[in-house]
C-alpha cells in the first residue's frame, strides 16, 4: 500500500522550497541571492523528480489496474497530464542552470518562476483533493 502521508510530505517539502524562492523574489533580493536561488531550484527539481518516480513506479500502476472504472480514468488522466508539466519544469531548470542565468533578466526569471510554481501548486492541490483520496478509500 502506498503511504499518502509520504506523498503529502513530499508535496509540503516542495512547497516550502518554492516559498523560499518566492519570498526572495518578492523581497527583490534576486541578484544578491542568485547562488542560493540556483541551489533551491535544483533542490526543487530533485524533490519533484523523486516524487514523480514514486508516482510512476508505485501509484499509477496500482490505480490504473483498479477494478473501478472511475479510479482507472482519474489515475490515467493524472498520469498522462503530468508529462507536460514535468517537461516544462525540466526546461525551466535548464534555462536557469547557473546563477548567472537567473540575473541575466530578473523580470523574466521572476515571471517564469511564478508561473511554473503556480502550475506545480495547482497540480499538487489536485493530487491531494482528487487522487490521494482514492488511496485513502482502500484502493
Amino acid at each position: 500500500m502506498i503511504d499518502v502521508a509520504t506523498l503529502t510530505e513530499q508535496h509540503n517539502a516542495i512547497r516550502e522550497a518554492m516559498a523560499e524562492v518566492s519570498q526572495t523574489i518578492d523581497r527583490g533580493n534576486v541578484a544578491s541571492h542568485a547562488m542560493a536561488l540556483h541551489t533551491l531550484l535544483n533542490e526543487i527539481a530533485g524533490k519533484v523528480q523523486e516524487h514523480l518516480r514514486v508516482e510512476d513506479q508505485d501509484l499509477y500502476p496500482l490505480l490504473v489496474q483498479d477494478s473501478d472504472v472511475k479510479v482507472k480514468k482519474i489515475a490515467t488522466q493524472f498520469r498522462d497530464n503530468m508529462g507536460g508539466l514535468a517537461e516544462e519544469l525540466s526546461g525551466y531548470i535548464e534555462r536557469y542552470s547557473r546563477d548567472g542565468d537567473i540575473v541575466k533578466d530578473i523580470s523574466v526569471f521572476s515571471y517564469e518562476t511564478r508561473g511554473i510554481f503556480e502550475r506545480l501548486r495547482h497540480r499538487m492541490r489536485r493530487e491531494e483533493e482528487d487522487l490521494y483520496p482514492l488511496l485513502a478509500s482502500g484502493v
